[in-house]
């Protein structure tokens, strides 16, 4: 797993370069994070289909089974989905594992 700053992130992004299909994103400054996610959801989906390959969930909020089943779900009309949990910390314990299982199959 390669670990980038800000300035390497963005340079991959603009570079269209591979990006993975996990990303981590982590760090005190959030202004910072939300200009990467920006660039990437910029960068991966068209305009017209954003909102069929795009989620957002919020770890306080998400009900696990609909971040499981966006996760699973194949793009629609595009190379890329792009599905965002703000906020993991929030999970409970249990969804996080089950999360990461998901996640790494």
């Amino acid at each position: 797993m390669a670990v980038l700053n800000f300035q390497q992130m963005m340079k991959v992004i603009s570079n269209n370069e591979k990006i993975s299909p996990l990303i981590w994103l982590c760090g005190e400054e959030v202004f910072l994070i939300d200009e990467i996610l920006k660039a990437l959801k910029a960068a991966l989906l068209s305009p017209g289909l954003a909102d069929f390959n795009y989620d957002l969930f919020y770890g306080g909020e998400a009900c696990i089974n609909d971040l499981t089943r966006s996760l699973e779900t194949f793009p629609v009309m595009s190379s890329y989905r792009l599905v965002i949990l703000k906020e993991a910390h929030a999970l409970k314990e249990k969804e996080l594992e089950e999360l990461i299982k998901t996640t790494s199959q």
